[in-house]
């Protein structure tokens, strides 16, 4: 915001930090916080100030605002946009420290601001590619929330420090105040409460924007469908996808012929497991629908390169259809798990399909014709099936990287 003398040294320039409220000193303790290393005062995106200090002895530089994170719309953090950042992004050095000193840091922002939860971007110790996480007090390191105050708890090389080094200094990964929407699917509010049963589309009498385990999200032709899970398990990135344009005819395998795939390709994960644990998916799709088949692109166990397979239940793992209900079982590691990794997380791109009626026009491989809407003319018809994957493109869309 401007280029000027930094007396005291934490990043913010005299001019901004003397602006702030109170004649410049902003925690009101009787000294210019320009003249303070451990207070900064900086204006926000608001244009109103945000007060960050912590304990006397500790030096800040290094202080800085960042403006509202932006994210590609897919791949591992797109999840991010769905959250609500009410201000800017603050990072910061802390020094003045022992080796494995806690700290904390308290940021103050405006009345308005009343943030749910604290999202940072960094490595942590279970993964150091950076990436963003929530950054709630874990009974160790994390932001505790009162009003418009956040007090941030952070221990040197641990969780929050950009560099995990027990170094005596505490890089802190940039983070801000967020709104979270009423569950973390990242399927905004107004659309899950626009599904059938005002907004209630498993019938649990609860909402389904309230619900990390339940779902309800457009498919390609703009008709809703439920994902639930059980409720010790969180859903998260959930999306259907047209692969339209990607695929020809000729290099679909053989058994997708006589199916549709009338809803597109569905991804989400499942977190919340235990390493190698068994769950259940349920899938409500829209009155009418009879599903036949669910078929899932990925590796399996005999085959470790991404290949169409169909996800039939073996005894295991596996779709099981009751009408327009489809059962999907899962085992963390195992076939349907296109990571193939029991660490807790399952990730599936799949998607179920209906028998191809018979348009008249001409079809691909054995089904006869077939239309992603048999009902009605549609631009991706006779053959289709290469709208079936976009995986080789969108699969990375389905993937999370995990603190």
């Amino acid at each position: 915001q401007y280029i000027d003398v930094d007396t005291d040294g934490d990043g913010v320039v005299d001019r901004s930090e003397d602006d702030s409220p109170n004649g410049g000193d902003s925690n009101n303790d009787g000294t210019a916080d320009s003249q303070q290393q451990n207070v900064a005062s900086f204006r926000a995106t608001t244009g109103a100030f945000a007060m960050v200090e912590t304990q006397p002895g500790v030096l800040m530089s290094d202080s800085h605002v960042m403006g509202k994170p932006f994210v590609a719309s897919t791949g591992p953090d797109a999840f991010i946009q769905s959250l609500n950042f009410l201000e800017n992004q603050f990072g910061t050095t802390l020094t003045g420290l022992a080796s494995g000193d806690a700290v904390s840091v308290s940021i103050t922002f405006t009345a308005n601001i009343v943030p749910t939860t604290f999202y940072a971007y960094g490595p942590t110790p279970g993964n150091v590619t950076p990436h963003w996480y929530e950054f709630l007090f874990d009974g160790e390191t994390g932001a505790e929330i009162n009003g418009n105050q956040i007090t941030l708890q952070y221990i040197d090389g641990k969780r929050g420090d950009a560099d995990l080094q027990v170094d005596g200094t505490i890089l802190v990964s940039p983070g801000g105040p967020v709104i979270a929407p009423g569950d973390m699917d990242g399927i905004a509010d107004e659309i899950e409460d626009a599904a059938p049963n005002n907004g209630d589309g498993n019938s649990d009498g609860i909402a389904d924007s309230t619900q990390d385990y339940v779902a309800s999200l457009l498919d390609i032709n703009d008709r809703y469908v439920t994902v639930e899970a059980a409720p010790a398990v969180s859903l998260e990135a959930l999306a259907f996808t047209n692969g339209a344009g990607l695929f020809t005819p000729d290099n679909i395998p053989g058994f997708l012929a006589g199916f549709n795939l009338t809803h597109g390709i569905l991804g989400f994960e499942m977190t919340g497991l235990n390493p190698g644990d068994a769950t259940v998916v349920k899938l409500y799709l829209p009155p009418g629908v009879d599903p036949k088949a669910y078929f899932k692109y990925g590796p399996t166990p005999d085959n470790a390169e991404p290949h169409w397979y169909d996800f039939n239940f073996d005894g295991e793992t596996g779709a099981v259809f009751n009408g327009n209900v489809v059962e999907l079982y899962f085992v963390d590691g195992k076939r349907g798990d296109s990571d193939l990794t029991a660490n807790g997380v399952i990730i599936d791109p799949g998607a179920p399909a209906v028998e191809a009626k018979n348009t008249g026009g001409g079809g691909g491989g054995g089904g006869g014709g077939c239309s992603l809407n048999p009902a009605a003319s549609h631009p991706l018809q006779a053959g289709a099936w290469w709208l079936l994957l976009a995986l080789l493109a969108v699969i990375g869309s389905f993937t999370r990287q995990k603190v």
